[in-house]
């Protein structure tokens, strides 16, 4: 509905603001807004592609016109629709993430053939013979410590699998 302004107010408003209108910079403008459909649904099947607006009187003179579609969403779309730039952040930060995620579980796939190194000290215990280095024998021995193996991790030294493992850590 357009607003009524009594003679005296108009002719004020218009002696005011005379330099301003006469500049260009501001016009006597009045914006009234018309909702057409509050709950308007449309149909996949044969969408709007336009919209056709008529005035049926001579008393008002239109300068500009414009058509605003205002979308009302819940949830998700809510939050897509109207904070765009904080979703697109969101949105390529959590894929940036799980693709570090897959990267990373893929590399230590290959490196470690698993996601946790394989511990030797949970392997079954079988007896295995100590395999033969090709370094003398003199070297190997200055390789070892001088402590048993019971006083590293507590383990008595009549498990050959221990013995084992411990040689065999040793040596390499």
């Amino acid at each position: 509905m357009l607003h009524y302004k009594s003679w005296l107010l108009q002719t004020l408003d218009t002696l005011i603001y005379a330099p301003l209108f006469i500049s260009g910079l501001v016009e006597q403008t009045q914006v009234v807004e018309i909702e057409l459909y509050s709950d308007y649904q449309e149909d996949s099947y044969t969408p709007t592609m336009g919209a056709v607006i008529e005035i049926q009187t001579k008393r008002i003179e239109v300068y500009k016109a414009q058509l605003q579609i205002h979308a009302h969403f819940t949830g998700i779309r809510y939050i897509l629709y109207n904070f765009p730039v904080m979703s697109a952040i969101i949105g390529v930060a959590t894929n940036f993430t799980f693709l570090c995620v897959i990267v990373l579980a893929s590399y230590l796939q290959w490196v470690w053939k698993g996601f946790w190194p394989s511990d030797q000290a949970s392997a079954p215990k079988t007896q295995e013979p100590v395999r033969e280095s090709s370094q003398p024998r003199s070297t190997m021995a200055a390789a070892l410590p001088d402590k048993e193996p019971e006083e590293f991790h507590g383990v008595s030294s009549s498990e050959p699998t221990w013995t084992y493992l411990w040689a065999s850590g040793s040596l390499e």
